[in-house]
């Protein structure tokens, strides 16, 4: 995951690059990975982005950028991202892979460098 901030626009870039060793979660012993991440506090349609999901891997590869639009970066000190990554599933519910929290007030996270996280469980 690759953060910054864009204080020219006031926008917050997450450049969701890869994961590795995810848990299989289908029956060929893979998973259909894809990403959910809100901008906290709010789970509206303005708060939430999501990657295209990769089929049939346990180390996807996304390199996909999502951004949130008019967050200045003082606003940055009051909010916090949840990441999630689920295994899609085209005729059931969505299985979930594991999660990562991280408060925007720590500015380190926004040094937009590649960074690896561990994901918890619920």
């Amino acid at each position: 995951l690759q953060i910054s901030h864009d204080d020219f626009d006031n926008t917050l870039n997450l450049h969701v690059i890869q994961a590795r060793n995810l848990r299989p979660r289908d029956l060929n012993g893979l998973s259909d990975p894809f990403v959910k991440l809100y901008l906290l506090p709010g789970r509206g349609p303005e708060n939430k982005r999501r990657t295209k999901h990769i089929a049939r891997t346990l180390n996807p590869e996304w390199h996909q950028t999502v951004m949130f639009q008019d967050v200045a970066r003082l606003e940055l000190q009051n909010k916090v991202l949840e990441i999630t990554v689920w295994d899609y599933d085209r005729f059931k519910a969505n299985d979930f892979l594991g999660e990562l929290i991280i408060e925007l007030r720590e500015f380190a996270f926004l040094d937009n460098k590649p960074h690896w996280y561990p994901l918890k469980e619920h």
